[in-house]
């Protein structure tokens, strides 16, 4: 089912620690009203697997930004997240209950 204008969506966007920071200065100046960053303590993708292992990389985890959004504000950006973010981003509709 194709989504509204007008639906709330959540956006979700993985990076890699390292990428945090300059990636939510990007979402802020793209007009996003907010988003959070989940920082993980292990994964893998196509860059390799990371880990929590001070050992192995200590500063570069997996992390993931969500925004809630509107559909509507999605597709207005969806140009720019795309060129922005060279990684994975998912979308699912979302529904605020307050």
């Amino acid at each position: 089912m194709p989504y509204g204008d007008n639906e709330y969506v959540l956006l979700r966007i993985f990076v890699r620690e390292s990428q945090v920071y300059e990636s939510v200065e990007l979402l802020k100046d793209m007009g996003f009203e907010g988003c959070t960053v989940l920082r993980g303590i292990m994964g893998y993708g196509k860059t390799g697997p990371t880990s929590a292992d001070i050992v192995i990389e200590s500063l570069d985890l997996p992390a993931v930004i969500e925004i809630f959004t509107t559909y509507k504000r999605f597709k207005e950006k969806s140009a720019q997240l795309k060129k922005l973010f060279n990684g994975l981003i998912t979308i699912e509709r979302a529904k605020p209950v307050f």
